[in-house]
């Protein structure tokens, strides 16, 4: 984003921002706002520094400078450039949220986690131009450092080289807490906002098979079988995948199968689901063994052996629309064959 910027250095009050079209989107998600005081005021001397280890500790705020002059050490996003650092105190568990402004060029960010004396590929936590971001779940009492610059060009053809960034943030709140209007802050991943009865106020409660940690356990026989997706069942966005899945909720599935041989064959396929994504033997990335997404809303995956005892299935479910008089079920398929099987 790009915009003329006024030429006096401060640093004033901001609150936290609400929810934008870029923050993430999950079921139960909430904002916090007004919340964080930058403690700072217009007239003070520039807080941003070009050596990321002197930067002074800050809250969250509004924070103005200029590039002119800065050194370039490749903390935004690794890249050259003039760049400056910010030292951000995250006091609480929180979602954090920056964004920044040029004087004719648009900053790059790039946000650090506790350490910025590691290269940005080894230590860096989001990179973004011209476009605001978000670091989600930061734990309370980090540092996040926030690394702002540009390219030499783009400052020396700025009339000031001046930039605005704001860091703002957004409570996150465990299972079992308080939880209701938007400035409360947005219950934690697997859990949303909901009434525990009639005369109890609302908390943060889990929502089963919305992570690894809570997967729902579904025996998969030999031969075919299915299951359905309750069409109002919560769920949130907690895992990517390398086909998508990205701002879609799902559902987790812990997939218990027999012992077959190891020319066995598991089709899962879906209707009226986004994507399918299996992965084991643990739930990280690194051990997914297909991905499927579909436009048609119809994927399937073949998985062949040696299969795995038990194995995470990740349904990623369709936005459902709010003015339909019929909602078509969710339902996954399973065929295991095993044709060299003892009986």
């Amino acid at each position: 984003m790009v915009c003329a910027l006024v030429c006096a250095t401060s640093c004033r009050d901001t609150g936290g921002e609400g929810e934008s079209a870029d923050a993430p989107v999950q079921a139960g998600s909430t904002t916090d706002e007004g919340s964080d005081e930058s403690g700072t005021s217009g007239g003070l001397p520039e807080v941003g520094t070009d050596v990321c280890l002197s930067a002074p500790v800050t809250p969250p705020g509004r924070y103005e400078g200029t590039l002119a002059g800065k050194t370039p050490s490749g903390g935004a996003c690794g890249e050259g450039g003039p760049e400056v650092f910010f030292r951000i105190d995250v006091a609480r568990r929180s979602d954090v949220r920056v964004s920044a402004q040029g004087d004719g060029f648009a900053p790059r960010l790039g946000v650090f986690g506790n350490d910025c004396a590691v290269p940005f590929g080894e230590g860096g936590l989001l990179c973004t131009t011209g476009t605001a971001g978000w670091v989600t779940d930061v734990a309370a009492g980090t540092e996040l450092y926030v690394a702002l610059g540009a390219t030499t060009a783009e400052v020396e053809s700025s009339r000031t080289g001046r930039y605005a960034l704001e860091v703002s943030t957004r409570s996150v709140l465990s299972v079992g807490a308080p939880c209701g209007p938007a400035t409360w802050g947005r219950c934690e991943t697997g859990s949303a906002c909901l009434g525990v009865d009639e005369d109890a106020p609302s908390e943060c409660t889990e929502i089963s098979g919305d992570r690894c940690g809570n997967a729902i356990a579904l025996s998969v026989p030999r031969g075919e079988s299915g299951v359905t997706i309750d069409d109002v069942a919560l769920h949130t966005d907690a895992h990517h995948h390398s086909c998508g899945g990205e701002r879609t909720a799902e559902r987790v599935y812990r997939l218990e199968l027999p012992t077959v041989s190891d020319d066995a064959v598991l089709r899962i396929s879906g209707d009226a689901v986004s994507a399918l994504a299996a992965r084991a033997p643990t739930c990280l990335l690194e051990d997914e063994r297909g991905c499927a997404a579909s436009s048609e809303a119809t994927p399937s995956l073949d998985l062949v052996g040696p299969l795995p005892d038990a194995m995470y299935l990740f349904v990623e479910l369709p936005e459902g629309d709010p003015d339909a008089s019929e909602v078509t079920p969710a339902i996954v398929r399973f065929d295991l064959q095993d044709d060299r099987r003892d009986d």
